[in-house]
């Protein structure tokens, strides 16, 4: 068994069947947080966490639980609309994840400074505190979280954005042939 975060799609299965690991929990969270951790314990490749639907909508509608807002990867921003409301994301659409502040209070991080750079606020109201994650999820239609890029992982190439994650799927495509040396792989 293993338990962590971070296995993606493409490595789950080549890392269960190397290491012979029959059960994988993983799981999406951290600890400057301001919520519960996800969980997936089902063993569906790729997926981060689990809340259903019906828990999700109760839990943010009580300020416990997070949600995907837009993101801009362009612009590297929430989107928001003319009313400066950020918008929230539809199943399997890629959004930021943010997490309410019930009581508008963070102490995550040193510094009032760096603590802010970590918060949104007037999200859906006028007063609200939200966390920003800096982590891009999407959620499908049952519950299931896959964990897709950290926001700003991306640069500019000849006008164009280009994604971190995308480069780590295509080098992780290519087959390298490695030579050892004392332990090492050259």
């Amino acid at each position: 068994m293993a338990i962590g975060n971070g296995l993606k799609l493409d490595i789950w299965k080549s890392i269960t069947s190397r290491f012979y690991i029959q059960h994988i929990v993983e799981h999406y969270g951290s600890t400057e947080m301001p919520g519960d951790a996800i969980l997936n314990y089902f063993d569906i490749p790729g997926k981060c966490g689990y809340l259903p639907p019906l828990i999700a909508s109760q839990k943010s509608a009580t300020g416990e639980g997070g949600v995907l807002v837009k993101y801009d990867t362009e612009e590297e921003s929430v989107v928001r609309t003319q009313s400066g409301r950020c918008i929230l994301c539809l199943p399997n659409e890629i959004g930021e994840m943010i997490m309410r502040l019930p009581n508008g209070k963070y102490d995550g991080y040193i510094g009032e400074k760096e603590t802010n750079n970590k918060l949104y606020r007037n999200v859906f109201e006028d007063g609200d505190v939200w966390w920003s994650s800096g982590d891009l999820l999407s959620v499908d239609e049952i519950g299931f979280f896959t964990f897709e890029d950290r926001a700003g992982d991306s640069f500019r190439r000849k006008g164009e954005n280009v994604s971190t994650a995308e480069i780590e799927i295509h080098l992780g495509k290519m087959k390298y042939n490695f030579l050892e040396i004392n332990g090492m792989f050259i």
